[in-house]
């Protein structure tokens, strides 16, 4: 009886968290639809807009921007700052996307009683190489980003700047590998799993 009380409260669980999954994905969307489109808006406001912005940016772990003093940059120029960060978000953003449907489908197969299912291992798979692909890319989009930005704070000559940047985070990457390997595990399991439903 207490075994499934026990699978139940699991069930129950993974319903709540597949709601929250739900909700997540549709605002990743609609916050990626809505910054696109901002995007765009920005790209054909008057320069005059941006006479007095001021940056103080933190972007992830890798990429830290801190303009203490601004008023020798043009506005043009800030805006390309502010268009090139953002635009590099969406492939993150499309990634993190990718990953809570994954992780909502593996959620329902739990809600209907049979998480061993070889889709999961699958899914798993796909959680892991995206959780790879998307760490290089972000740390890839920085480095453009960085090229992009430089020559230009290079050419106003301004010295207050404090620009850093780390191009990899190997932690994401190997967390991308362990979930690969448990994609792996998982298969196995599913694989036992097949063999003793048909030996009962």
């Amino acid at each position: 009886m207490s075994r499934k009380v026990n699978v139940d409260r699991v069930k129950k669980f993974a319903k709540a968290l597949k709601i929250m999954m739900n909700v997540m994905i549709v605002i990743m969307i609609i916050g990626l639809v809505g910054g696109i489109v901002i995007g765009g808006i920005m790209a054909f406001i008057p320069n005059s807009s941006f006479a007095h912005v001021g940056l103080q940016l933190n972007i992830g772990r890798h990429l830290n921007i801190h303009l203490r003093d601004n008023k020798f940059l043009e506005v043009a120029q800030v805006r390309t700052l502010i268009l090139a960060i953002a635009s590099s978000m969406i492939p993150i953003i499309i990634a993190t996307i990718v990953i809570v449907k994954m992780i909502r489908d593996l959620l329902i197969t739990v809600e209907c009683g049979k998480p061993f299912d070889e889709k999961n291992s699958k899914r798993l798979l796909v959680i892991g190489i995206t959780v790879i692909i998307g760490s290089l890319f972000e740390s890839l989009s920085y480095i453009i980003i960085y090229n992009l930005v430089m020559p230009m704070i290079d050419s106003l000559g301004v010295e207050n700047i404090n620009f850093t940047i780390n191009a990899l985070d190997g932690s994401t990457i190997l967390l991308g590998i362990i979930i690969i390997l448990i994609s792996g595990i998982f298969k196995y399991g599913c694989y036992l799993q097949n063999e003793y439903d048909e030996t009962v």
